[in-house]
């Protein structure tokens, strides 16, 4: 057993609400009627009394990036935690296979700061933010083969006797080689002990204050009598997390009736028939759960939670090209929406477009926006009211047959993607501003437009800091 000064990692559990219920997780998540969020006092405490850790604070969950002031938590945390931090470029580059990128961060344990996910559509909203304060991510989003083991029994269900109990409960997998936890209640020596301690209405753990971790296992006290409730420490059956059923003991069973368990009342569980226990035959370690071929890909390729949902195109039309029409045909089959903005002395560009509208048989994915030469831009962003990405769009420029792509990989939300062209120029008394490009790209969350009234097709630019603009050269190619 551990002090948890002694540990690689200690866990700051944000909230237990989470999208998952995962077979037999380790922070039981199945059984939790109403989920609980830290408070943000609470969470700077709880980072403050970690002063002088050597090893990383992780932020955890449930889902951690469902906590509505997870973004103050993070910005709190990184300041404490990660003063000479530099984010890596990594993430802003266009991903192909995210699992495999991902995976990368795993092999940063030393970093004093982590992050615990399942990388659903919050982590999305927050990728941005999240790619600048943590090197270390442990990304799994549950859908793989992964094996959990099962927690709710007793050892003395299992007949093991206090000679074999207690050189197994001091050797335990989980205490040893993972994390001690703080939740709302307080601090605790073990990560189940603190989800144990939550479902059944313990105690309570440590107060959280300065040195707690410092604690041997001799002063560990009643917080041991958890362990005789959680099977982590012997060799109990295993079954795939995404099944979403719970394997417990009678004990556990009959307990979890009396608090109200989701998963009892659902019918997502199995009985063990503790009578009949066997050992099995495997030896754990931090990721013994999952398979060999999948402990470098938790994330799969396949799942959509961090693909573009929607990209809507502004064409922004100030001066009449004679291949409109084909242009407005050709990008609304690649693209969700378009809004057309024109200068609205420009009858003919006006005509143009509304005669694709009368062809098409849903006109309401073609707008048509007149505007100010001046206020071309603002008025197209605010016509489109878009919810994610946003191409804005040259009239000249006819997309290539490859474009769809882009909904296929991964973009961070916080940069502006675009494609060089002989009209993106310097301008004239600002050498580090450019015109807006023929093509760029760029997502409704970035941090950068936040606060933002108005914007101008000179400063489009330079809105975002110039390590966020991407340029795509060689990844998406335009055909003009």
């Amino acid at each position: 057993m551990k002090s948890p000064s002694q540990m690689s990692i200690i866990q700051i559990e944000l909230t237990n609400a989470c999208p998952k219920r995962c077979s037999n997780c380790t922070r039981l998540l199945s059984h939790v009627k109403k989920p609980f969020f830290m408070e943000l006092d609470f969470f700077k405490k709880a980072i403050d009394s970690l002063d002088g850790f050597e090893g990383m604070v992780g932020l955890m969950g449930g889902e951690p990036t469902l906590h509505p002031d997870f973004e103050e938590m993070v910005e709190y945390a990184a300041e404490k935690r990660q003063k000479q931090f530099q984010p890596s470029p990594q993430f802003r580059e266009p991903i192909e296979d995210f699992g495999r990128d991902s995976a990368q961060t795993l092999q940063k344990i030393h970093y004093p700061l982590g992050l615990f996910s399942m990388c659903g559509p919050t982590y999305y909203k927050h990728y941005e933010l999240i790619q600048e304060h943590f090197h270390y991510q442990c990304l799994n989003d549950h859908l793989n083969e992964g094996l959990h083991q099962a927690l709710l029994t007793t050892r003395k269900e299992l007949c093991i006797s206090d000679e074999e109990w207690y050189p197994l409960r001091d050797a335990c997998w989980i205490q040893n080689t993972w994390s001690a936890s703080i939740t709302p209640k307080g601090a605790f020596f073990c990560e189940i002990a603190a989800a144990l301690d939550m479902i059944y209405n313990g105690p309570g753990g440590w107060p959280v204050e300065p040195g707690w971790w410092k604690r041997l296992p001799d002063q560990f006290g009643k917080q041991l009598d958890w362990c005789e409730q959680c099977g982590a420490a012997l060799k109990t059956p295993r079954r795939k997390g995404k099944e979403e059923i719970e394997d417990m003991s009678p004990h556990h069973y009959e307990r979890l009736k009396q608090v109200g368990s989701p998963a009892i009342r659902k019918g997502k569980l199995n009985i063990l028939e503790v009578g009949k226990y066997k050992p099995e035959n495997y030896i754990p370690n931090p990721d013994w759960y999952m398979p060999n071929n999948e402990k470098l890909t938790r994330y799969k390729q396949d799942n959509p939670s961090l693909k573009p949902k929607r990209i809507d195109a502004i064409i922004l039309c100030n001066g009449v090209s004679e291949d409109l029409f084909q242009i407005l045909e050709h990008t609304l089959s690649q693209v969700d929406m378009v809004t057309v903005v024109v200068d609205e002395a420009d009858s003919a560009a006006m005509a143009i477009v509304q005669a694709q509208q009368k062809k098409m048989v849903d006109s309401s994915i073609l707008r048509l926006v007149a505007s100010s030469p001046d206020d071309m831009l603002q008025a197209g962003f605010h016509a489109a009211n878009p919810k994610d990405w946003v191409l804005f769009l040259n009239p000249t420029l006819r997309l290539p047959r490859n474009y769809s792509k882009l909904k296929n990989i991964i973009i961070n939300p916080g940069c502006l993607y675009y494609v060089e062209s002989s009209e993106m120029e310097v301008l004239e008394g600002s050498e580090s501003s450019r015109a807006m490009p023929r093509f760029c790209l760029f997502n409704v969350l970035a941090r950068s437009l936040r606060g933002r009234k108005a914007m101008k097709k000179e400063n489009f630019f330079n809105i975002w800091p110039e390590d966020k603009r991407i340029p795509l050269h060689g990844k998406i190619i335009i055909n003009e």
